[in-house]
């Protein structure tokens, strides 16, 4: 497997997975303990995760973009090589060569 499309797939995993679990600490758990609160942790990490599928699908789709403009020019430039394979005078190969035995 490609190791950049690895790299994608964690982005978007590992973001789904923090808005996840920032969601679970905010609407599902009701007890804090005293040093740390949970709902503020939880919209923290939701918005980090929102941050992180932003930030991976930009990327994403800007390598996308390059790889579209690379496939592109080499669309055209394998065309320019057939026009001008068809513009260039037909040689004979060394059987057409020979002359005939009659």
């Amino acid at each position: 497997m490609d190791t950049d499309a690895e790299g994608w797939q964690m982005g978007i995993g590992g973001s789904i997975f923090l808005l996840v679990l920032g969601a679970i600490l905010t609407f599902a758990v009701k007890s804090s303990p005293d040093w740390i609160d949970l709902q503020i942790t939880g919209v923290i990490l939701m918005i980090a995760a929102a941050v992180g599928i932003i930030i991976t699908l930009s990327f994403w789709k800007s390598k996308k973009s390059a790889e579209g403009q690379a496939a592109q020019d080499i669309r055209r430039t394998n065309a320019a090589r057939r026009e001008a394979r068809r513009a260039e005078p037909q040689q004979a190969t060394p059987e057409q060569r020979k002359p005939q035995q009659g």
